[in-house]
């Protein structure tokens, strides 16, 4: 991960399976970042299916690729009380300081810009053919990354409020 690569598909879909596990009375979930890969797409297809469970929808948020180097590369963190900064969007007090507990912020090695773009071309080559996958099986829903979260969050509840309808 701090190379900017994928973690392997096994590990991720015994960990997403052990996840579901501990939930097995709970039909409704959430994840974030996951799939990333068509085989863990298709083992998840299994996971479900061995549960009588299908995946309902899939929510690509669209952004340009010099948005989300200057996005993630510019996230800090308190090593001390794990308090999450942004130079852009959610600045500590004083530059570099925690407004918690007053450490040193650190920058994970995974949101340095290199990193991040070594991280883009392996989702170009191993995550992107999950958008025409999931458009194909007819669970795509895109979204635009414009503006904040609160942002992004309106128009994600917009698309699934047009499937209500």
């Amino acid at each position: 991960m701090g190379k900017g690569e994928l973690v392997p598909d096994g590990i991720i879909l015994n960990m997403v399976e052990s996840i579901l596990n501990e939930e097995e009375n709970n039909s409704s979930f959430i994840f974030d970042g996951f799939p990333r890969t068509i085989p863990q797409s298709e083992g998840f297809d299994i996971i479900l299916s061995d549960r009588n469970l299908a995946l309902d929808h899939v929510v690509n948020i669209e952004i340009l690729e010099d948005e989300v180097v200057n996005r993630l590369s510019s996230r800090w963190s308190c090593p001390n009380c794990d308090s999450v900064y942004n130079t852009i969007s959610k600045q500590p007090d004083v530059a570099g300081i925690c407004d918690v507990c007053g450490s040193e912020l650190n920058q994970r090695d995974d949101d340095k810009p290199e990193t991040v773009r070594n991280r883009l071309s392996v989702y170009f080559e191993q995550t992107e053919p999950l958008i025409d996958f999931y458009k194909n099986k007819g669970l795509l829903r895109t979204v635009s990354s414009d503006g904040g979260p609160d942002s992004v969050f309106d128009r994600i509840l917009g698309e699934f409020s047009k499937l209500d309808n």
